[in-house]
């Protein structure tokens, strides 16, 4: 008798217990919250500073001929936002082909999101220098290449095209699509 007794009990508490819960609406989960977008578009501006360091080769082939490789800081003047989190600031290491004042470029770019992921990128374009090899402007492509968090399975690609200021840093317009996997 005690025995059905407490079997009763524990049944008729579990039944209250679970009357007093409510149901999900139809079609959510109980712990379904808004999520971030998984694709969309990107647009946003970035001030890159003087290459640091910057190597520059000549080459003995032809007149005006130069191999470049350098690595330079950047900061995101006006954010990107991808899957709701604003870029900040970040790095390019880069190769240029540079004819008289013409540069075939190519590279990878690093930024580090507001939340402290990362967003890895590639690029190939053209640019321009003054003759005395300063820089002048920049534009071409790039594709992202993942991340980390978030952002591991970041896909998209799009432009850029880019200024030179005054100070010999170089102001880039950044616009594309991106793709959360």
């Amino acid at each position: 008798m005690v025995r059905s007794t407490l079997a009763f009990l524990a049944a008729a508490s579990l039944a209250a217990v679970c009357a007093g819960q409510s149901a999900p609406p139809p079609g959510t989960t109980p712990s379904a919250q808004p999520s971030a977008p998984m694709s969309g578009r990107v647009s946003g501006t970035m001030t890159c500073s003087k290459p640091d360091p910057m190597h520059r080769i000549d080459s003995a082939d032809w007149p005006g001929h130069a191999s470049m490789v350098s690595r330079t800081p950047c900061t995101w003047t006006r954010p990107a936002e991808i899957s709701g989190q604003a870029t900040r600031d970040g790095y390019s290491i880069g190769a240029a082909d540079l004819e008289n004042t013409v540069t075939t470029e190519r590279g990878s770019h690093v930024t580090t999101m507001a939340n402290g992921d990362r967003i890895y990128v590639v690029y190939r374009g053209k640019g321009t220098t003054t003759s005395s090899g300063a820089p002048v402007g920049s534009e071409g492509t790039w594709n992202f290449k993942g991340g980390s968090g978030l952002f591991a399975g970041l896909e998209g690609m799009g432009t850029y095209r880019g200024k030179a200021n005054a100070d010999g840093s170089m102001t880039l317009a950044i616009e594309g699509s991106w793709k959360l996997q």
